[in-house]
C-alpha cells in the first residue's frame, strides 16, 4: 500500500520506488540539494512524480473511490469512520482520510516544480523539453484533482516554501487558467503514444486533459475542439469490447493515460473493491441502483456482479487484483472525449456512439439527463460521477433525495483541512468553505 502525505509547509519530499519497466533508479530524495544533474536524473525525477500519483489518498484508493461513496455511484461497505462520514456527505475539517486527499496531490506538484526549477542543470533545452512538459502535466493533473473537491484551492508553481507556506486561496478561475496554460505548454512538447505509451504524458493526453479542464471551466468551445482533435487521432480507438479495458493481461487503444502498476508496484484499488474471500477488504460495493439503470444486454453490467462471498451485493470487477494491486486506473481514456464532444455540441450521435458500443440505450435525443446518465454508466467508478453532479448543479437534487438526513447544499464542496488552516498563516476561519 503506498501512503506519502505532505503539506504545503513540508521541506522535504520522499519518492515511492520506481518502475522496473523504466530501467531508471528513482531520486530518492528532492530537498535544497540540486539533484537533477544530467537526463537520467531528470528523468528518474519525472517517474517519481508519476509514482506519487500511485498514492492510496490518488489514484491507488481515494482519487477514484472517494468521490464514488459522496456520491449516488457507490456505497461504503467498509469500517473506516472517516470514510463512513464521507458516505452520508458528514465530512468535517479534521477528517484526516479527506486531509490526505488535499495533501498528497501537493506532494506532485511540489516534486513536478522541483523538476522546473531544476531541469536546466540536465542539459540542452531541446533535450529536456519532454520532461519539463511531463512535470507541467503532472502539475495540471494535481491542481485540477484538488479545485474540483475544493474550489478554490492555494496555486503552488514553486517549490520555494518561504512562498508556498503562506500562500492564500487562488480563485477557481485562476486556478483553471495555470491548467490550461501549463496543459497547452505540455502538448507542444510531449512525446506521442508511440514513444511515451500509456503510462507517461504524451501530446494526447495533455490535449486530452485540456479537454476536461475547458469542460469544467465552463469553455465548451475549446473542450469540444479538444474532445475533437484527440478523437480524430489516429493512436486511439474505441475498444469493441468494454472489458478489455480494464483486462491488465491486454492493451486497449482507448486508453490515453493510465497509472503504472505491477506486482513490484502495485496500488490499493482491487484489495479495496474486492471482498474478504478473493483477498480484498471491500469498503466500496457498487450502488445497487446502478446496476439496475443499465439495460439487458449492456456488456458494462458484467463489471458489475454479485458476489456470494460478501453476502451477494455488488462488486465491481473494474479492479479486480486484491493481492498484487496490479490494476492500472484508467485517468484519460477517449470515451471521456466522445462524451465531452458530446457536451459541447448537443451531439446525440457521440452518446449514442459510447452507449452502443456496449450494448446499451440508444438515446432519442441529447439533453442534460441523458448526457449525465451515459457518463454515470460509462465511467462509473473511474472517479467522475461525483464531479459531474457538482458541475451542472444536479448534486443538490439527487443526493438530497438519496441521503435527506445528512446532505446539505454546501456539501458540494470539501472543507479545507483544520490543519491547513491551523498552519498557514494567510488562510483565516473566513477562508473554510461554507457550510464548515
Amino acid at each position: 500500500m503506498k501512503k506519502i502525505y505532505i503539506t504545503l509547509l513540508s521541506i522535504g519530499l520522499i519518492f515511492s520506488s520506481c518502475e522496473d519497466y523504466l530501467e531508471q533508479e528513482p531520486v530518492d530524495l528532492i530537498g535544497d540539494g540540486t539533484v537533477i544533474e544530467d537526463l537520467a536524473s531528470l528523468d528518474a525525477a519525472v517517474l517519481g512524480m508519476y509514482s506519487s500519483m500511485q498514492a492510496g489518498n490518488q489514484y491507488g484508493e481515494l482519487q477514484i473511490f472517494m468521490g464514488g461513496i459522496l456520491s449516488d455511484e457507490m456505497v461504503f461497505t467498509g469500517t473506516f469512520p472517516t470514510k463512513a462520514d464521507m458516505s452520508v456527505n458528514n465530512v468535517t475539517a479534521e477528517n484526516v482520510t479527506m486531509r490526505g486527499v488535499w495533501s498528497s496531490p501537493y506532494t506532485t506538484i511540489f516534486i513536478a516544480n522541483t523538476i522546473l526549477e531544476r531541469a536546466a542543470n540536465a542539459g540542452e533545452a531541446s533535450d529536456i523539453a519532454p520532461f519539463v512538459a511531463e512535470a507541467k502535466f503532472g502539475r495540471a493533473l494535481a491542481h485540477m484533482n484538488l479545485v474540483k473537491f475544493w474550489g478554490a484551492i492555494p496555486l503552488a508553481t514553486t517549490s520555494d516554501v518561504s512562498v508556498t507556506s503562506t500562500l492564500p486561496r487562488a480563485p477557481v478561475a485562476d486556478v483553471y487558467a495555470q491548467i490550461i496554460q501549463d496543459l497547452t505548454e505540455a502538448a507542444a512538447d510531449l512525446p506521442t503514444k508511440a514513444d511515451n505509451g500509456t503510462t507517461r504524458a504524451t501530446q494526447a493526453a495533455a490535449q486530452a486533459l485540456l479537454a476536461r479542464a475547458y469542460l469544467y471551466s465552463g469553455d465548451l468551445t475549446n473542450a469540444g475542439t479538444m474532445a475533437n482533435t484527440v478523437i480524430s487521432n489516429a493512436d486511439y480507438s474505441l475498444d469493441t469490447d468494454y472489458a478489455n479495458i480494464f483486462d491488465q493481461t491486454s492493451t486497449s487503444d482507448e486508453i490515453i493515460f493510465e497509472l503504472f502498476a505491477s506486482v513490484q508496484d502495485g496500488n490499493n484499488l482491487g484489495f479495496f473493491a474486492q471482498p474478504v474471500g478473493l483477498g480484498g477488504r471491500y469498503d466500496y460495493s457498487p450502488s445497487p441502483t446502478l446496476l439496475a439503470e443499465m439495460g439487458t444486454g449492456d456488456v458494462r453490467a458484467d463489471l458489475i456482479v454479485p458476489n456470494t462471498d460478501a453476502g451477494g451485493v455488488l462488486v465491481t470487477n473494474k479492479y479486480t487484483d486484491a493481492a498484487n494491486g496490479t490494476d492500472r486506473p484508467p485517468v484519460i481514456r477517449l470515451a471521456e472525449m466522445y462524451l465531452i464532444r458530446a457536451e459541447a455540441s448537443n451531439s446525440v450521435a457521440d452518446l449514442n456512439a459510447i452507449a452502443n458500443r456496449s450494448g446499451g440505450t440508444t438515446y432519442v435525443s441529447y439533453n442534460q439527463a441523458n448526457m449525465l446518465q451515459e457518463r454515470k454508466l460509462e465511467l462509473a467508478f473511474e472517479g467522475h460521477r461525483w464531479h459531474d453532479i457538482v458541475r451542472t448543479g444536479q448534486a443538490d437534487a439527487i443526493l438530497s433525495a438519496l441521503k435527506p438526513a445528512s446532505w446539505n447544499p454546501t456539501d458540494v464542496l470539501l472543507p479545507i483541512p483544520q490543519r491547513e488552516l491551523d498552519q498557514n498563516p494567510t488562510l483565516t476561519a473566513a477562508d473554510q468553505n461554507p457550510g464548515y
